[in-house]
């Protein structure tokens, strides 16, 4: 099995789908959250604190 590592800085790319070997890119939806394009991973960016994971998926 190979090791995935993902960037300490976010790069816009959904951490969960670099985990599967995937290049998929998250974008702004309406709520003002990242959303993976693909699995609806939500990402809330905080300025100058930090990032957060959201408990809940995206619905596009």
């Amino acid at each position: 099995m190979t090791e995935t590592k993902i960037p300490i800085m976010w790069n816009g790319y959904c951490p969960e789908s670099l985990l599967k070997g995937k290049t998929v890119r998250m974008r702004l939806n309406q709520n003002d959250f990242f959303e993976s394009e693909e699995t609806g991973l939500q990402i809330c960016i905080i300025p100058g604190i930090q990032a957060v994971i959201l408990s809940f998926r995206g619905k596009g």
